[in-house]
Formats: structure tokens, sequence, C-alpha cells
């Protein structure tokens, strides 16, 4: 069972559900479950349009920590194997969390923080050019560059 913790909604537009919808077309194409956790109703009914189940976690998408309680408890529940993560307010203490629950795949296209994950995404053309390598070391998955893009 894949996870996606993704949020789409007038304030933050859509970008980031939108682009986490077709990775989990493609989980789903594969045999894969999925199903998305979003902070309120703004984006579920998108989610559920596209034929995926989708866990209202009834928070605030911009203070994700306040969420790790509720986000735990479902990622338990449905058996979560792995949980993609596509939100800029993330933190620290919130990836380190989830990903003692279960493997986190993180989306990043900034490159300017360290987030502990076990994995990390940037399909930037310029991904492979950040120092990845160097912050994360071997420990976590790489995928950079536009071959990841969505």
């Amino acid at each position: 069972m894949i996870g996606i913790r993704a949020d789409g909604n007038s304030k933050i537009g859509m970008g980031h559900l939108m682009r986490s919808l077709s990775i989990a077309e493609e989980f789903a194409k594969e045999g894969c479950k999925v199903i998305f956790f979003v902070a309120d109703d703004s984006g579920a009914g998108v989610v559920m349009e596209r034929g995926f189940d989708c866990r209202v976690l009834g928070t605030d998408y911009s203070h994700m920590e306040e969420e790790l309680d509720c986000l735990t408890e479902g990622i338990k529940r449905e058996k979560i194997e792995l949980l993609l993560v596509d939100s800029y307010y993330v933190t620290e203490n919130y990836m380190a969390s989830l990903n003692e629950v279960c493997p986190v795949l993180y989306i990043d296209d900034m490159g300017e923080r360290f987030f502990p994950v076990s994995g990390l995404i940037n399909y930037n053309i310029y991904g492979p050019e950040l120092p990845y390598a160097q912050t994360y070391g071997q420990d976590t998955l790489l995928l950079l560059g536009a071959q990841y893009a969505p």
C-alpha cells in the first residue's frame, strides 16, 4: 500500500497534488493500491474523481507537525508501506517522525534543506547538479533528473 501526502487549494495551487496524482497513476498501473492523505476537503474531490481513496486529516496544510499523530495513525491503520510526501511546509522533525513509521520518499525541487528520508526525487534538469549525494549519503535513494518527471 502506497500513501501520498499532498495538498492543493486556492492558496497554494494544485501543482503538488496534480504531480502526485500522476505518480499515483503510475503506481496503480504497476498494481499498487494508493491512498492520499490531505489536510482538508479542498483537494479531496480531485483525488477521488481520479479514482483514488482519500483520507482528509482535518488539519492545516501549513502547520504539518500538528498532524503527525493523526497521519501516523492513518499510516498504521492503512498499512502504508511507502509514503510519498510533496509539500513545502514539511520540517525536519515531521519527516524524521514519519520515516520512523514507514519509508518516506520526498519530492524536493529546491535542494535547500536536508530532510531525514529514505528517498528523494528532484526531477528538474538541474537536480543532478545539486549537492544531494554529499548531503544525504549512500543510505538515501536519490532519483535525480528529468527522467523522473511525473
